[in-house]
């Protein structure tokens, strides 16, 4: 029986102090460090996605955004 690992998961790199604290700024509210409740939605009619982050605790809208889809 072949005893050695053969994940077909590609390995994923560790992710830089300047990435991981890029990922806690986009997620976590500035105010309270709460985690923020990001909703999307699409236009396809205009192909664009718009993004909005809002912290549950502060209720303030951190983010608005809207994303052309190529």
């Amino acid at each position: 029986m072949d005893q050695h690992n053969h994940s077909s998961k590609p390995k994923v790199p560790e992710l830089t102090a300047a990435e991981k604290l890029f990922v806690e700024t986009q997620n976590q509210c500035a105010l309270c460090g709460s985690a923020l409740q990001i909703t999307v939605e699409t236009y396809l009619e205009d192909y664009y996605l718009r993004e909005e982050a809002e912290c549950p605790v502060c209720n303030v809208k951190t983010r608005v955004k809207n994303h052309k889809m190529h």
